[in-house]
């Protein structure tokens, strides 16, 4: 009988504080998926519309030109940028204005060039299943990974394909801010 049989070794949630609540994440009546409320949508895009034009055009361009100015010459921007907020410029444009002047980072995502230097006995057994079905197959087995969007989890989808990789899958990963029908198209 095993440690965790015998409770001499403790997994929280399955031998161990197993009770728990449903989790509010998934209890709503939208089932956890989050839904644009179009009203609200609708109401925000007609502020936005509402401020563009009863803003003052010519002040508008003269603190993105500024700001534009700050950011080339390396200069604080902070003064520039209150001027934009001012001027009741956008968020899009204050950022394409950014952009324009520094370009647009993308950080390294993806599984390549990342690596593990784990070795145990599991990934060992695990790396002798592939194997195995490389024997019976002809191929490695496939792993698809797909995180849509952007956010943190992205960290932990990326460090799943490198782990799979690491244990010998095929591993299709094409990375960030993709939508669900992106991640389906890559799978098939």
């Amino acid at each position: 009988m095993s440690k965790l049989a015998q409770g001499e070794q403790v997994v929280v949630g399955k031998n161990k504080w197993t009770d728990g609540i449903e989790s509010p994440l998934v209890g709503d009546s939208d089932g956890g998926i989050f839904m644009v409320d179009a009203e609200a949508a609708q109401k925000t895009i007609d502020a936005l519309n509402n401020t563009r034009t009863s803003r003052d055009a010519a002040r508008v361009e003269a603190s993105l030109k500024a700001l534009a100015e700050a950011a080339k010459n390396g200069e604080n921007m902070m003064a520039a940028s209150i001027e934009c907020a001012k001027a009741r410029v956008t968020t899009g444009e204050w950022s394409d204005t950014l952009r324009e002047a520094f370009g647009e980072f993308r950080p390294p995502t993806g599984v390549d060039g990342q690596a593990l230097t784990i070795e145990s006995d599991t990934l060992e057994q695990v790396r002798a299943k592939v194997e195995q079905f490389i024997e019976t197959n002809g191929y490695r087995p496939r792993i698809v990974v797909g995180k849509p969007g952007l956010d943190g989890h992205s960290n932990g989808a990326e460090m799943i394909a490198v782990a799979a990789r690491h244990a010998g899958f095929d591993v299709i990963y094409f990375g960030i801010r993709l939508s669900a029908a992106d991640i389906v198209q890559s799978a098939l």
